[in-house]
């Protein structure tokens, strides 16, 4: 009796990757388990190399992306950051040269730190989408 909950491939292929991923093995192991189950879909040795090849230049590329996106992002902060206390200095010793502009104080202050979380939340949203 077939089960009517597996209708899509990638539920087969989300099981599969489950059922290694739980089984134990070293790395040669898993590379001979792979082989056999490729050869038993009818992929050839060639087609699989090629899909291996494929997949780690694909994780390659995209652990080398965040990695840069990253050093990027910490670039921008840094800079940003100089930026902050460096305006909330300015709008601090001016509210404290005014004696009467207390309101004053607290705008230098808080719209450095308002403008840098918002700088990091545009960040984050253009991390979630690359």
């Amino acid at each position: 009796m077939a089960d009517e909950r597996l209708t899509k491939e990638e539920d087969v292929e989300e099981i599969l990757r489950l059922a290694v991923r739980e089984s134990s093995g070293d790395g040669e192991d898993l590379r001979e388990r792979m082989r056999v189950s490729a050869a038993e879909l009818g992929i050839s040795e060639e087609q699989l190399r090629a899909a291996e090849e494929k997949y780690f230049a694909e994780r390659d590329a995209e652990v080398l992306r965040d990695q840069e996106q990253r050093a990027r992002r910490w670039e921008i902060l840094k800079f940003v950051g100089i930026g902050v206390l460096v305006v909330a200095s300015i709008g601090l010793g001016i509210a404290m040269m005014n004696s009467g502009g207390g309101g004053f104080c607290f705008i230098g202050a808080f719209a450095p730190a308002l403008a840098w979380r918002q700088l990091r939340r545009n960040g984050d949203r253009q991390r979630d989408d690359a």
